[in-house]
């Protein structure tokens, strides 16, 4: 029975492995995970950014809110950096108990910064633009707006950010 597990294990990885061409050699460019306060209430946050050889970006940003459980869950599709600053942005893929601001498919923004050392206090910042404005990528939106001013950034009180 063990045998046939790990062959049966073995042949699925191989299914995934060529369903799924060009990830094998995707880039990462940066991943994290930590917590980090808004108004004194504490949100957790998880996010991953990779590059695909076509040069495709895909990663995603989520975010949980321990105090209303508030849930926020965005697709990554563009990035660049500021500076030592990378900055993300994509599609709001889901707002559960959020601000109104936070409709689906508006496109949410973050800024991360890694203080290259591996602990606190990493930083991060984020927004995001009135559906009106459509689908943008982050380079439309620091066209738009600027960078993130350094005052907005908030320093994670537990876990890491790391930038590749």
């Amino acid at each position: 029975m063990r045998h046939a597990v790990r062959a049966f294990l073995s042949a699925f990885v191989v299914l995934l492995a060529a369903a799924a061409p060009g990830f094998a050699q995707a880039t990462p460019i940066a991943h994290g995970n930590g917590v980090y306060e808004i108004q004194g209430e504490p949100l957790l946050l998880s996010f991953n950014v990779v590059e695909l050889p076509n040069g495709e970006v895909r990663g995603h940003v989520f975010t949980k809110n321990q105090v209303t459980g508030g849930i926020l869950h965005s697709k990554v599709t563009s990035y660049m950096f500021l500076d030592d600053v990378l900055l993300v942005a994509g599609p709001l893929t889901a707002a559960v108990n959020a601000p109104p601001q936070f409709v689906l498919g508006a496109t949410k923004f973050y800024a991360f910064k890694d203080n290259g050392d591996g602990t606190p206090p990493d930083e991060v910042t984020g927004g995001v633009a009135p559906i009106e404005f459509g689908d943008l990528t982050i380079q439309q939106i620091v066209a738009i707006g600027g960078g993130p001013p350094p005052s907005t950034f908030m320093p994670l009180t537990a876990g890491d950010i790391t930038i590749n």
